[in-house]
């Protein structure tokens, strides 16, 4: 049994006639011995739609795919990445996603990840996990990184309402160990749908987008386009001590393209993917006591994405897969007035980013087995002004070779068992060399390592442990922020850290699912900035940081309504002190609150959905020192929405009201970057399906 989306095996997998019954283990692998060869044998699967097969049809080793719940946040156990792990797997439904267009709103919503928010449809929407900065976590399109070289985030407002088809979350990934989580994005048409769609929307501050997009599926092709406009003022209204405002300068203009063709043959799967995106904002500046206003600066950022698979089953149990990714970005920076660049009104910085993978997965009996490396070469240029307090800097690249070993163990399909054990380990070596201007740098070889060990219980439980030891090499902003500090100094953050997480899952009356996690993480030589007397801030390796925290997670349905809801404990506080009257010692990491609630609940009375959602986080610093005064208030919101869909004459008409912030709440995620009061939106999507 595999998922058709991913193609990992799917565990807990119920096949049933009569009053008998068997489910799939934790390889996805099932005996159906035990039914007649012409009984009619239901399929079913909590995140999955339901099938019915008959075994006279089915092949001894056949593969099975299963189509996703296309409508609901499914957190499920996936093993098929050489090492059992707990992943939250969201399917974007048209639907469902019409009353929450924006991809940070999703994972806001449905996840427990914190979206560190700059406010309004323009500001950047950076993710943090476990009370790490944005730069550890690790995003992958397609199963390729595309964090930003320069400052090691990605912002989630780059990408079009529509780019993204699935969203998984995981604490780690094959190949890359990150102690900052893995968010994994998936587009190109993932479940073979024939359909055409137009999309409009607007809300009350002025936004209007507009879109369309065809998907094509006929035998082993399938492919599709899409294009999305979104123009605004983003003049919305915010408090600040007191006194209503509008938002100055934060306008968006917007054009993002993505196109994919995919081939699926009986041994050999091509995938091609890629994207244009045209980002024009306004830089709104710092709103504080003494300065509300903005120089009228402006940011035009331009990028290209482009990822090509190549998988091959070369036996029918070895598989090797190829695959290539492409980013080019542009950054021009337009100041009128001369604020930031003296000599000139404008900079320009351009960015390409190669990788290349190559894996082969042998699997021998309940033994699996992955050799893969990777090579990553990435160039940018036209920094003097962008990441430099001084100087010149005007060409840097890094080139990284990455060499990774696994092992997992399963137990063998057809042998009963109350307890099924899974075991697993990955090793990683890098080797790291960086070009800055005429000067070569050399990191030494680093290792990333990780052990895993899980038990699926024929009750439902999963219960998994991991331990991990990682590293974050610095990115260039840190690395060469300014010529008059040597580069070389600048050590990479070390992680090592522990977790421990239990997962029921049975189709009870209120709930269907509950996950329990505990983690410990320990950072070392953590990068923080720090004033000094010869330039304003500098990065330096100052901080030990502990994380010592959990999270809970549920999730259930009655009839038409379903709910689910995330909480997240997470202590981030600083153990080491740079001098004896340190006062961020013991202190939690700034723009990390302690506490994180978010709860949505969904009625699906055709042809109406209604849902609704609450988001709370507690009391959160903006310095080291956890100053009274430097503090942001804990807050929560209300957002609502509700959804026709009416199927008239073979189209399908969607039309979505919803409103965020209901309650009028004044709050700030970061400081100085004010949020929106209440705000109504409104969208249309006419869509046709053949």
């Amino acid at each position: 049994m595999a998922d058709s989306l991913t193609e990992a095996p799917v565990a807990d997998v119920l096949f049933r006639a009569g009053d008998k019954a068997v489910y799939s283990n934790s390889a996805g692998q099932a005996d159906l011995s035990i039914f007649g060869r012409e009984d009619s044998v239901r399929v079913t699967h909590i995140s999955y739609r339901s099938i019915i097969i008959i075994p006279s049809d089915i092949r001894s080793g056949s593969r099975i795919l299963l189509t996703p719940s296309a409508i609901k946040k499914d957190e499920v156990i996936v093993t098929g990445e050489n090492y059992p792990v707990t992943a939250d797997i969201l399917n974007v439904d048209p639907v469902k996603s019409a009353s929450l267009p924006a991809l940070s709103d999703i994972i806001k919503n449905n996840t427990g990840l914190y979206i560190k928010d700059y406010g309004g449809v323009s500001g950047i929407k950076l993710l943090s996990f476990r009370g790490m900065g944005s730069e550890n976590t690790l995003v992958l399109f397609n199963e390729f990184r595309v964090n930003d070289l320069k400052t090691g985030t990605f912002d989630l407002s780059g990408l079009g309402s529509d780019a993204v088809d699935k969203i998984v979350i995981q604490s780690d990934n094959l190949t890359d160990i990150s102690a900052g989580g893995v968010l994994k994005l998936y587009s190109g048409n993932l479940t073979a749908k024939n359909n055409l769609y137009l999309s409009a929307g607007t809300d009350i501050n002025g936004l209007q987008k507009w879109g369309g997009g065809v998907n094509y599926h006929k035998g082993s092709v399938s492919g599709g386009a899409s294009i999305e406009r979104a123009v605004t003022s983003n003049e919305f209204s915010y408090n600040f001590e007191g006194r209503d405002h509008k938002r100055q300068n934060a306008f968006l203009n917007k054009t993002f393209f993505s196109g994919n063709v995919n081939w699926l043959g009986e041994s050999t799967t091509v995938k091609l993917y890629s994207h244009y995106n045209s980002l024009y904002t306004g830089v709104p500046g710092f709103v504080v006591t003494n300065n509300a206003a903005s120089n009228g600066s402006t940011n035009k950022n331009i990028s290209w994405l482009t990822t090509l698979r190549a998988d091959h089953n070369i036996t029918g149990s070895l598989r090797l897969e190829t695959g290539v990714s492409y980013h080019n970005q542009s950054l021009n920076y337009y100041d009128p007035v001369r604020e930031y660049f003296k000599p000139k009104s404008s900079e320009s910085s351009h960015l390409d980013d190669l990788t290349g993978i190559l894996r082969l997965n042998q699997r021998l009996s309940s033994l699996e087995l992955t050799a893969g490396y990777e090579i990553n070469h990435a160039a940018i240029d036209g920094l003097k002004n962008f990441i430099t307090s001084s100087g010149n800097t005007d060409r840097l690249s890094r080139t990284s070779n990455k060499i990774s070993l696994g092992a997992a163990f399963t137990p063998p399909a057809g042998i009963p068992a109350i307890i099924n054990p899974v075991l697993s380990g990955l090793f990683t070596k890098e080797f790291i060399s960086e070009q800055f201007n005429d000067n070569l740098y050399s990191e030494p070889s680093s290792y990333l390592l990780r052990f895993n060990t899980g038990f699926s219980f024929d009750s439902g439980l999963f219960v998994s442990a991991s331990y991990f030891d990682t590293y974050r090499n610095p990115t260039f902003n840190e690395r060469y922020y300014s010529i008059i500090f040597d580069p070389g100094l600048l050590r990479r953050e070390k992680f090592r850290g522990i977790e421990i997480s239990a997962n029921y899952r049975r189709e009870l009356i209120l709930f269907n699912e509950i996950s329990v996690t505990w983690y410990d993480i320990e950072s070392s030589d953590k990068i923080i900035w720090v004033p000094t007397g010869v330039a304003l801030q500098i990065p330096r390796n100052l901080v030990k940081v502990v994380t010592s925290g959990a999270e809970i997670s549920a999730r259930g349905n009655l009839s038409h309504f379903s709910w689910g809801a995330n909480y997240s404990y997470t202590p981030a506080r600083n153990r080491s002190a740079s001098n004896p009257g340190d006062m961020t010692y013991d202190k939690q990491m700034i723009y990390t609150p302690l506490h994180r609630f978010n709860l949505s609940l969904s009625a699906d009375i055709s042809p109406l959905t209604f849902n609704l959602w609450l988001n709370y986080s507690s009391e959160s610093w903006f310095t080291g020192d956890n100053d009274p005064f430097n503090k942001l208030d804990s807050w929560y919101t209300i957002d609502a929405s509700v959804v026709m869909a009416i199927n008239s004459g073979g189209l399908n008409h969607i039309l979505s009201v919803s409103v965020y912030n209901m309650l009028n709440r004044n709050y700030m995620i970061v400081q100085s970057y004010p949020m929106p009061l209440f705000t109504a939106a409104f969208t249309y999507k006419l869509l046709l399906e053949y």
